[in-house]
């Protein structure tokens, strides 16, 4: 057998943490003949609104004239939802138009593509379920992977989970202290088992209880029972086996081994099916092996396989357990890891979710690892890769605790992730009980969907997310998801590929034809399936992936077209998803003269801060990008800032004596881009005392000066006259306590009056700056009305 590494198998896959585009009212839009077409659900649909800024408040209630302001809103808002109505074909439910602007509708695949594609559109989300306070809560993760408590079959006591980890519950008093919330049957120490013997005697109660917490949070993810305590779980209720191959955070391989050895050994002792160990959660990674990891067809041979594997592939083999593995939280290869690594697993990652729906619609609730995660998408810290077999919630999951005072915490990892699924193959097990790991782990993936914000998969290869309510279906049916939900065409393009996603519910399993129902939309083409059309019979995930290719015609017209395909499956299966085609060959306007630049009061030192303001707009609709561009000193252009696409203004820093140029380029939603007329300017320093000054002013040494030395006056009325020829000026002083007021003269009249005084020190500061002039020549006198009024520096805009 080849050196194995011998280092620890980590438990650092489960970290704890206490604690659209739219095509505008005035696009062409082409709907099929059926608008309603498909099946219906409620969803909520938000309205874009002015900024809410808008509209004053004060403490207690509107401000006078506050009032107006949010009819106006109102009236505009129901304005908006009586022409969607009309021109999508929908009769909102309920009308939201103060607290929100927006509506809820029964709405069909077509309508939902109409209105994403609409600008007036902010978002849409589906219509989700309120509870009595006084019903159990149920954590978003349960949520999020369709397993709702109360829904068939929960559990079974013909199924039994073992959990490879740190133990579960706790043991006080010869007592079991989560007898309430988790229904353990048993369980081993197969990190100190009695005599070393892993042949799959129970071991006492109390020497597998939890040492670390770890193990009772993916228990309860697991099987929680559905009862007030403040979680539950994917299969709650369901019979768990706690095989603690832990001592706290100290484990090896040799101790997984064991707990391996455990679970076989159980099994080949228990007659009965119905006291087999069905499933196998392992949320723990170790490090990777030195053999090729060629796979369970080398099971006998001694040096061709790890020994880890081997243990794996006799449990999967030989006991029938399905084993699910956590793909580890490394932002890594999951081939670089075991025993995530294996075939003969399922492999499971995380995504981010906060909310419990699809959508991405609701910001980060507390801190995971790895930093800010983002609602619907892949956690950062997740491993990824080939071998990642599906994806589950894995960040902020609540469940049951070891030491909290109200027995939940809420912990983050793909150790969190792997047991939504493995309380999902106990769902399916319980209608299932002959199924094996190989059609488990198809029918598991089979099932699963897309509904996600895939794109964010660091591989390509977007994992799909368990859907127990698509895997326990009684009914087979079939599922069809486009990426990128809406296909966007800037002018020139000629094709796009878009990837079709089938997700088969329930039990189906035969072939699913594809087309394009009904006659191709203006400005469509042709529409290639690659493969004739065909996703062919059989679960693996080969089969669950297809793609075709839309060729458009010449010149489309501006506006959105929707290309429904239709997929039919045997027995009269049939669904549809609609393409939103978006063209846009006109790009965005960005108004001449801008940008315009003006000075910002503020500290200079060798840099002075300006503002850059400008106007951009798209005929289309909204902006999806802007980029502030600068070439220094007559260089290439290269990104400033970007300050996001609704923003007309942004600030900056000028270097002294360096010719700069300034541009903006604006992105539509489609990548269609303009940029701005270059703007050309130079930031100049001038002493104070090379200025025109009165008598009575006198040079005083400062290092905290531009040049070492100020001017100084004591006297009011005294002057100083500076001549220049730019866009901009600005009067550089030093700030501070008892210093006096200057009044100050643009071109022979009177423009501010400035107060010099502050409760803290501050030299070099821009106290005083102009408007845009124009470039031309100017004069500034700077009066004093009572000193000490101290001088630095004046600053021009070439």
């Amino acid at each position: 057998m080849p050196h194995r590494l011998s280092r620890l198998a980590s438990l650092v896959a489960g970290l704890a943490i206490v604690a659209g585009i739219g095509a505008g009212p005035g696009a062409a839009l082409a709907a099929p003949p059926d608008i309603t077409a498909g099946a219906t659900r409620t969803w909520i649909v938000t309205l874009r609104t002015p900024e809410r800024s808008a509209l004053p408040t004060r403490r207690g209630g509107l401000r006078a004239g506050a009032t107006a302001i949010a009819r106006q809103r109102a009236a505009q808002t129901s304005r908006t939802i009586d022409a969607l109505e009309t021109s999508v074909g929908f009769q909102a439910t309920q009308r939201y138009t103060y607290a929100l602007s927006g509506f809820a509708a029964r709405l069909g695949p077509v309508q939902l593509a109409l209105l994403r594609a609409d600008d007036r559109v902010a978002g849409i989300r589906r219509s989700r379920p309120v509870e009595l306070a006084g019903s159990q809560p149920v954590p978003v993760g349960v949520q999020r992977v369709g397993a709702k408590p109360g829904t068939a079959p929960a559990a079974s006591d013909d199924v039994t989970v073992a959990v490879v980890d740190t133990g579960i519950g706790k043991w006080v008093n010869e007592a079991w202290r989560h007898a309430n919330e988790l229904n353990v049957v048993g369980g081993v120490n197969a990190y100190n088992p009695p005599g070393g013997a892993c042949d799959g005697s129970t071991s006492a109660p109390g020497t597998y209880a939890d040492t670390n917490g770890h193990g009772t949070h993916v228990a309860g993810t697991i099987g929680a029972i559905d009862n007030a305590i403040g979680a539950v779980g994917v299969a709650p209720g369901v019979k768990l086996v706690s095989v603690r191959v832990f001592q706290g955070v100290d484990g090896s391989d040799a101790t997984v081994i064991c707990g391996l050895d455990w679970i076989a050994a159980w099994n080949a002792n228990h007659p009965s099916e119905a006291d087999d160990i069905d499933a196998v959660n392992m949320s723990l990674r170790g490090y990777t092996a030195d053999d090729p990891n060629p796979g369970c067809d080398q099971l006998g041979d001694p040096g061709g396989i790890d020994d880890e594997e081997a243990a794996i592939c006799t449990v999967v083999n030989d006991a029938g357990a399905t084993i699910l593995v956590a793909a580890g939280n490394e932002t890594d290869d999951v081939s670089n890891y075991t025993p995530s690594r294996y075939e003969s697993v399922i492999t499971v990652s995380a995504i981010s979710d906060f909310d419990g729906v699809p959508g991405g619609l609701t910001p980060e609730t507390c801190v995971p690892p790895r930093g800010t995660e983002t609602d619907d998408t892949f956690s950062r810290y997740s491993n990824f890769g080939p071998e990642v077999d599906i994806a589950a919630p894995g960040t902020c999951v609540r469940s049951t605790s070891l030491a909290t005072a109200d027995g939940v915490t809420v912990m983050s990892g793909t150790s969190m992730a792997t047991p939504h699924v493995s309380g999902a193959v106990a769902r399916y097990l319980a209608l299932h009980p002959n199924a094996s790991p190989d059609e488990v782990r198809d029918h598991l993936i089979a099932a699963a969907s897309t509904d996600w914000d895939a794109s964010t998969d660091p591989d390509g290869q977007p994992d799909r997310l368990v859907d127990v309510a698509a895997l326990v279906a009684a009914d087979p049916d079939i599922a069809l998801a486009a990426v990128p939900q809406v296909v966007t065409v800037p002018g020139g393009t000629t094709d796009r590929t878009v990837k079709l996603r089938l997700q088969r519910i329930g039990s189906y399993a035969g072939p699913v034809d594809l087309s394009v129902a009904g006659d191709l939309p203006s400005g469509v083409a042709s529409v290639d399936f690659g493969n004739g059309g065909t996703i062919t019979a059989g679960l693996g995930l080969d089969h669950l992936r297809n793609q075709l290719t839309i060729t458009f015609a010449a010149d489309p017209a501006d506006g959105t077209v929707p290309l429904t395909i239709h997929a039919a499956g045997d027995g009269g299966l049939e669904t549809d998803v609609v393409i939103p085609i978006r063209f846009d060959s006109t790009p965005p306007s960005v108004g001449s003269p801008w940008p315009k630049i003006v000075f910002r009061t503020g500290t200079w030192v060798n840099s002075a801060p300006v503002r850059l303001a400008w106007s951009a707009t798209d005929s289309q609709g909204a902006l999806r990008s802007q980029e502030l561009q600068r070439s220094r000193k007559g260089g290439a252009f290269s990104a400033y800032s970007r300050p996001g696409p609704a923003a007309g203004s942004t600030d900056a820093s000028m270097e002294r004596w360096v010719d700069t140029t300034w541009r903006v380029k604006a992105t539509d939603l489609v990548g269609n881009s303009a940029t701005s007329t270059p703007l050309q300017t130079r930031m100049v320093p001038s002493q104070a005392q090379t200025a025109v000054a009165t008598s009575a002013w006198t040079l005083v040494s400062q290092s905290t000066a531009a040049a070492g030395d100020v001017l100084r006056t004591t006297k009011a009325w005294q002057n100083v006259t500076f001549t220049f020829t730019g866009r901009g000026v600005a009067l550089v002083a030093p700030l501070g306590q008892g210093k006096g007021k200057v009044r100050i003269r643009l071109d022979g009249q009177v423009v501010a009056t400035v107060d010099l005084a502050r409760k803290l020190a501050a030299p070099r500061r821009m106290a005083w700056v102009s408007d845009d002039l124009g470039g031309g020549p100017h004069t500034l006198k700077v009066v004093a009305l009572g000193g000490p009024v101290d001088l630095d520096a004046f600053l021009v805009l070439k």
